[in-house]
């Protein structure tokens, strides 16, 4: 059984990997339909080299 402060932990987990701009934008990129990295990464103003790490982190804590 999970405690309060258990679950405590894992919704603040979440709720900082998506404390940063990028990944928010990652994260709405996806939910309006972006399926690939190849799709995330057209998207010139976000970069690609930071990308993969941003995903990373949120692909992390979704586990």
């Amino acid at each position: 059984m999970k405690t309060p402060r258990h679950l405590a932990r894992k919704y603040a987990t979440a709720l900082s990997a998506l404390a940063h701009p990028v990944r928010l934008r990652l994260l709405r990129e996806v939910l309006g339909g972006r399926q690939t990295t190849g799709e995330l990464a057209e998207i010139e103003e976000l970069g690609t080299a930071g990308q993969l790490h941003h995903l990373r982190l949120i692909t992390a804590v979704g586990r």
